[in-house]
């Protein structure tokens, strides 16, 4: 389980860097183009970059979700059986 969730944070470490590069390369060309038709075709790519990045960071969002849920169920179950053990122990002295 950790391991998934470590693997889930790299990947969405390597997602925002690469998005991060992907924003300032639309910045760059944002304010480096003087043609109007040439601005309207990169917002367009840039809203679409958006739209991906947004399904991913729901994606993400759901794994992490779902990992801590399933945190808190092991934790309850380590609660169950450490108090388990706990009255056997006492129960045997």
């Amino acid at each position: 389980m950790s391991a998934n969730f470590v693997n889930n944070l790299a990947d969405m470490t390597d997602s925002t860097d690469s998005y991060q590069l992907k924003l300032k390369n639309y910045q760059e060309q944002i304010t480096s183009t003087h043609d109007i038709t040439h601005l309207d075709a990169i917002l367009e790519d840039l809203v679409n970059d958006i739209g991906r990045m947004s399904v991913n960071v729901k994606r993400n969002l759901a794994v992490f979700q779902e990992t801590q849920k399933k945190v808190g169920e092991a934790e309850e179950k380590i609660n169950e059986l450490t108090t388990k053990l706990d009255y056997i122990s006492e129960t045997a002295h």
